[in-house]
């Protein structure tokens, strides 16, 4: 587990490297990038991530396996919410989709979990 997690860190830090770099070199974007990747990291550090620090911490409390589809469905809105607001009834359908194929799996998830299920793995 914890090589997975080195190789995990070491390869996104590279990522963000790269980005940065590549935003930072472009000749013909002067400034554009590195304000549009400014902005999404103050977005997600600010915003989003907290909202679903938030969702998480109240589902775990009152239903666990209600945390997962609530992230999901939080984030899934986060994201479609400017969609819906500007391209009218084809992404509100999309957005509804989402959520009904949330629902499903989470309502599949809990029965099985109620139910008992199978013993789980233990963690290597």
């Amino acid at each position: 587990m914890k090589t997975a997690r080195r190789i995990l860190i070491a390869s996104g830090t590279l990522i963000i490297v790269y980005a940065a770099s590549g935003a930072l070199t472009d000749h013909n974007v002067k400034g554009g990038a590195l304000i549009f990747l400014i902005a999404v990291l103050i977005a997600h550090d600010g915003v989003l991530l907290p909202l679903m620090i938030g969702v998480g911490a109240v589902a775990t409390r009152s239903r666990p396996y209600l945390a997962a589809p609530l992230i999901a469905t939080a984030t899934v809105t986060l994201v479609a919410l400017p969609l819906v607001v500007t391209g009218g009834i084809r992404y509100a359908l999309g957005l509804l989709t989402c959520y009904a194929a949330i629902a499903i799996a989470a309502t599949i998830y809990a029965r099985f979990r109620l139910r008992g299920g199978p013993p789980s793995r233990s963690p290597r």
